[in-house]
């Protein structure tokens, strides 16, 4: 039986947990890959969010999703990119370059440190022409152009994790040792506004 009645919002974003368990700086190539998951999540919600303006245009639950959406690129991606440009990647290239390891396809995974990094800035402008559309989304239709620049953030964003996800997160854990893991996890807690002293206070989160 065909149903009726009002269209079918997409469903709306679970509250993103900024926080962090405070063990999980002692592992963070884990905590990098478990932003890289939620990543993509927000992704494909961005690109239903854009499907449903386009036939339907805001309702209230849109405007939440575009909400949340925008509050993980706004303040958890900026940081994820930081975590990269500051921390892993300079660390795994000083390793690969010092050739004190053994990394299968070494020179490809040079080349994908220099293809990512040059990457973020590009994914940045992306981001903003979609923070534009997503304003403009709250009182009218988005258009084709708005579309298309949502289209090519998230196809960017998804083909930029699968990158790292398939070649720099292998090489890292081969590569970097036990004192560059420690700098890592250190950075990415005051990144967050936190310390180890903090970290180290029972049930503390970042």
């Amino acid at each position: 039986m065909t149903q009726t009645g009002p269209p079918t919002a997409p469903e709306p974003m679970e509250f993103l947990d900024f926080r962090v368990p405070a063990e999980g700086f002692s592992q963070p190539l884990l905590l990098w890959a478990a932003c890289h998951q939620r990543g993509q999540r927000v992704a494909l919600l961005l690109e239903r969010l854009f499907a449903h303006l386009r036939k339907h245009g805001a309702d209230d639950t849109t405007r939440v999703t575009s909400a949340e959406v925008q509050r993980y690129l706004n303040e958890a991606a900026p940081r994820h990119h930081a975590d990269e440009d500051h921390e892993i990647f300079p660390r795994l290239r000083r390793r690969i370059d010092a050739g004190t390891v053994d990394i299968p396809d070494a020179e490809q995974t040079i080349r994908a440190l220099d293809h990512l990094e040059r990457d973020h800035p590009v994914l940045d402008d992306l981001w903003a022409q979609v923070r534009a559309a997503l304003v403009h989304a709250q009182s009218a239709a988005p258009t084709a152009a708005h579309c298309a620049c949502a289209d090519a953030f998230v196809g960017s964003f998804i083909n930029h994790h699968a990158v790292e996800d398939q070649l720099i997160t292998p090489a890292a854990t081969v590569a970097l040792k036990p004192a560059d893991l420690a700098e890592i996890g250190e950075a990415m807690a005051r990144r967050r506004g936190t310390t180890w002293a903090a970290l180290s206070a029972p049930g503390a989160r970042a």
